[in-house]
């Protein structure tokens, strides 16, 4: 049955669909699928006459002709080529930072020494004070001793 160049068919899920002789087959279908997100990934693909509840629209999509394919070529490849550059520019710098936090680690290192010798340094002249102290007070305390004998003597 067709009427104004639109015929009816069956389609897989026994559902009556329209069929546009102007619309490419694989549009048709494509349209009468749903399309699910799977895992994780995210694929979207999309046309600004492809949109859903609107399949009139499906006609106005055409096929790009050579010429458009060549530019686009051209601008992928142009593009690509600039994210190469662009990806080798960040990989040197990458390798350049790496190297910085090398060096800085590095000289932390030399510092948590020197801190680490410094701190045992004090702790050693501190140890070596209270001793110095402990026996001037004994010393002090001995003399008091004796003056205090000698005076009342």
């Amino acid at each position: 049955m067709a009427t104004n160049n639109i015929s009816q068919f069956s389609g897989s899920d026994g559902a009556i669909v329209l069929r546009n002789p102007r619309i490419p087959p694989f549009l048709t279908k494509t349209y009468e699928m749903g399309f699910k997100k799977i895992g994780l990934q995210k694929w979207e693909y999309e046309h600004y006459w492809f949109q859903p509840g609107k399949k009139q629209l499906l006609s106005n999509i055409k096929r790009r002709n050579q010429n458009q394919k060549v530019q686009e070529h051209c601008y992928q490849e142009n593009y690509c080529n600039g994210v190469e550059t662009e990806l080798r520019s960040q990989r040197d710098f990458n390798v350049t930072l790496m190297s910085e936090i090398e060096k800085m680690k590095e000289k932390q290192d030399d510092l948590a020494n020197g801190i680490a010798s410094l701190r045992e340094y004090l702790e050693k002249s501190d140890a070596k004070f209270r001793k110095l102290l402990f026996f001037l007070a004994r010393g002090i305390k001995q003399v008091t001793k004796k003056r205090k004998v000698e005076d009342t003597t």
